[in-house]
């Protein structure tokens, strides 16, 4: 039977602010009034980022590739002048030496910038900043103090763009509340019906996914036992397989779904609902 997957979105149809395609499953959304105030934080922090790269650091970036280019430059047209006409310019050789050694010093003047702001990162004070928003729109949203959470495997798709490959993952806060399971995901809180929950049944097949969100590596003692690999893509990217999945399975007016979980994360979810994983 095939199942829908609670955390996956359209964006081929205008949504404004689609977290999931079956919106009657949520429950509450943030205020407004919060909403915009973390995009004006986001704002700020766009600037900051914008003013960190382009600040003292990035500028002495700039002039040290440019003086240690020039100076190479330089030592290479005064060695071929010297190896083909025999000519030698102490100018072109005391240019050369001079770009090298200013470009020398700006990096050295960079790699202390940039240790500083390692140190004491102007970027540092957004973090308080995202935290006081984020506790603020808890509240505003009902979700209890000290909530566990799980991770879950999400995607995004078009008409024309049938999902495939890996997933996304994400995290969600997990509770229960007058009757349903609640995921807390973002600005919103997700309710699934208690008595539409048909069970928890953990997969064999391989899952691929995007992004590692544990602390710890996939090779450490924790993780051994899923079995876990970790593919490169390109020099940016990595992807994750791992042999198998849980999925809590439910109805939504007759149709069947899904909440697709790693089997490194599904503990809360056996301890909230009090019940056990089934083979598939």
């Amino acid at each position: 039977m095939q199942r829908e997957n609670l955390f996956m979105v359209n964006i081929g149809i205008d949504q404004e602010d689609a977290l999931i395609d079956r919106e009657e499953l949520i429950l509450r959304r943030e205020n407004p009034t919060i909403r915009a105030d973390r995009a004006a934080l986001d704002e700020k922090l766009g600037k900051a980022i914008m003013k960190n790269a382009f600040g003292a650091a990035g500028a002495m970036m700039i002039l040290s590739t440019l003086f240690l280019m020039g100076g190479l430059c330089f030592g290479l047209m005064t060695a071929v002048n010297y190896l083909r006409d025999k000519i030698f310019s102490p100018l072109l050789l005391g240019v050369a030496v001079g770009a090298l050694i200013l470009g020398g010093v700006f990096a050295l003047i960079r790699k202390k910038l940039d240790k500083k702001n390692e140190e004491n990162s102007p970027l540092d004070a957004f973090d308080d900043s995202y935290a006081r928003i984020n506790e603020i729109s808890r509240r505003d949203l009902g979700v209890p103090d000290g909530v566990k959470t799980v991770q879950i495997f999400g995607y995004f798709y078009d008409e024309k763009n049938v999902p495939s490959g890996a997933y996304d993952v994400d995290e969600v806060g997990v509770f229960v509340e007058t009757g349903k399971l609640c995921l807390h995901h973002a600005d919103v809180v997700i309710g699934i019906p208690l008595e539409s929950i048909e069970g928890i049944v953990k997969c064999g097949e391989t899952v691929t996914f995007k992004d590692w969100m544990c602390d710890e590596d996939g090779n450490e003692d924790g993780y051994l036992r899923y079995g876990i690999e970790k593919k490169q893509i390109d020099e940016f990217n990595d992807e994750y397989s791992m042999q198998g999945y849980y999925s809590l399975r439910f109805c939504v007016d007759g149709e069947p779904m899904e909440l697709i979980v790693p089997l490194y994360s599904a503990e809360p979810l056996f301890e909230l609902l009090g019940i056990e994983a089934t083979e598939e």
